[in-house]
């Protein structure tokens, strides 16, 4: 190898570290600008009651959305979750949330839609009629979307997902590991 080639290997290698960083940094929820953080939101459930941003302040947060066509998926995953927060002693820290993507319902058949929701309160489930987290999160329609933030509101794990996948959900509970 000469000393011409040297730097231009060096170059290349340095460059093509650099793009699967930022590949990483991408599928993890960020921008250029650092960490995806939650956003600020103020969000009804099927029951009337309102979350905010506010509310969860000092709190890991887990939401679990879908748009109507993937709801069949946010069971399972909640399940899945919610014993992976149980196992590792978690459910003080962690607050899970279910979310609708509803932005593609139309106003005038909001209330039967509402209705339409469990009438459980452990069912509760925020109604984003304007489809703030999707835009947001760049959600993947007909899937469920997963995130986890950290207590001071960084994303720390995010996955679009339908059928139950090991190798997904591994990577959710190693990332709650670190809670």
């Amino acid at each position: 190898m000469t000393h011409k080639t040297l730097p231009s290997v060096l170059l290349s290698s340095l460059l093509l570290c650099l793009l699967s960083t930022s590949a990483d940094a991408r599928t993890m929820g960020s921008d250029a600008d650092g960490p995806a953080r939650l956003i600020s939101f103020q969000l009804e459930d099927q029951f009337g009651e309102t979350l905010s941003t506010a509310d969860l302040e000092g709190r890991a947060v887990l939401v679990i959305a879908a748009d109507g066509s993937a709801s069949d998926f946010t069971g399972a995953w909640s399940a899945a979750l919610g014993d992976a927060i149980a196992e590792l002693k978690l459910t003080e820290k962690i607050d899970v949330i279910g979310l609708a993507d509803q932005r593609r319902v139309p106003s005038f058949i909001r209330g039967t839609v509402r209705e339409s929701f469990s009438s459980d309160p452990a069912d509760a489930t925020l109604l984003d009629w304007k489809g703030a987290f999707a835009k947001a999160y760049d959600f993947k329609k007909k899937h469920c979307n997963i995130l986890l933030f950290t207590a001071d509101g960084v994303t720390a794990h995010q996955a679009a997902v339908r059928e139950m996948d090991e190798g997904v959900l591994s990577g959710f509970v190693t990332a709650l590991g670190a809670f």
